[in-house]
């Protein structure tokens, strides 16, 4: 549900993509956990590489539940959406001197 699952591995694929981890990598789980370990460069990778995957699994998890225990599922699209946001205001509320817009992740992974 996720990682594996239609919309999860959409989910995944499109965080992978922003973030920079090679779209070929044999496992996202793998790039999850283990940056949770590695030294990101500075303290905004950092935080990106600890939050990001867990505003992941939370969206991936009220999703679940909106379609078990409501009338709708969402779209990928939507949970992108709905987690890009969720990053961009916990990113404005941590670093409110740090313009920050959520298309722009190349140079806070510098």
């Amino acid at each position: 549900i996720f990682v594996s699952g239609e919309i999860a591995s959409g989910v995944w694929y499109f965080f992978q993509k922003r973030i920079g981890i090679s779209n070929d990598s044999p496992c996202i789980r793998s790039h999850c956990f283990s940056s949770w370990i590695l030294r990101a460069r500075n303290k905004f990778a950092r935080w990106v590489f600890t939050l990001v995957p867990l505003l992941i699994f939370w969206n991936l998890w009220k999703n679940r539940n909106a379609a078990r225990f409501g009338s709708r599922s969402l779209m990928v699209k939507q949970v992108c959406d709905s987690t890009s946001e969720k990053i961009c205001l916990i990113f404005r509320a941590t670093f409110p001197q740090v313009q920050f817009h959520g298309g722009c992740w190349d140079k806070l992974l510098c």
